[in-house]
């Protein structure tokens, strides 16, 4: 097999794995606001008819919010589809957008990094002490790993974003290099 046909295939792998982890991001985003607009219907409905709301419902939909928000954060950073300041950006070369796109890998992934740390501190405390929710009495390092889970998955959308900054940066360097008798 030829080193051409290589490459393609490990394309082809890694676009399969990426549009795999995008539909488990997706479909993990439908089925929390389905719950969350089933939640909230219920609780309406309970206002009106038995003039009490379910006190749960708000926690749980509260916390699915939270999750909804960093996963939904999480498929549009993968996607290239986040609000994005492009005003510097749009100004420079190829090359310069390869290094800025480097920059804004390394940054993602020390917010990401610190807010991973943190989070994992703040579970670490909430396991310890046997803090539980108001509403549900459930433990609250549930909630809080469900956050600790939201900061890594976005540190790793940061870091693919950097591997493939690299990966381009060296790629453009490498054909900047040859000559067309050389390739």
């Amino acid at each position: 097999m030829s080193n051409v046909r290589k490459r393609e295939r490990r394309r082809n792998i890694l676009n399969k794995k990426k549009s795999a982890i995008q539909s488990a991001g997706e479909i993990i985003c439908v089925v929390v606001i389905l719950v969350m607009t089933a939640l909230t219907f219920i609780n309406v409905c309970s206002r009106y008819i038995f003039h009490s709301s379910i006190a749960a419902s708000e926690e749980i939909t509260t916390n699915l919010f939270v999750v909804l928000s960093l996963v939904g954060a999480a498929l549009a950073l993968r996607s290239n589809n986040h609000i994005g300041l492009n005003i510097f950006s749009d100004k420079l070369s190829a090359k310069g957008k390869e290094f800025f796109h480097i920059f804004e890998g390394l940054s993602g992934m020390f917010l990401f990094g610190y807010l991973c740390w943190y989070g994992f501190l703040r579970v670490q405390q909430q396991y310890e002490t046997e803090m539980v929710s108001a509403g549900l009495a459930l433990p609250m390092w549930i909630y809080g790993s469900l956050c600790l889970i939201g900061f890594a998955v976005m540190f790793l959308s940061f870091l693919e974003i950097l591997i493939k900054a690299i990966i381009s940066l060296c790629r453009h360097s490498y054909l900047e290099g040859k000559t067309e008798d050389n390739l």
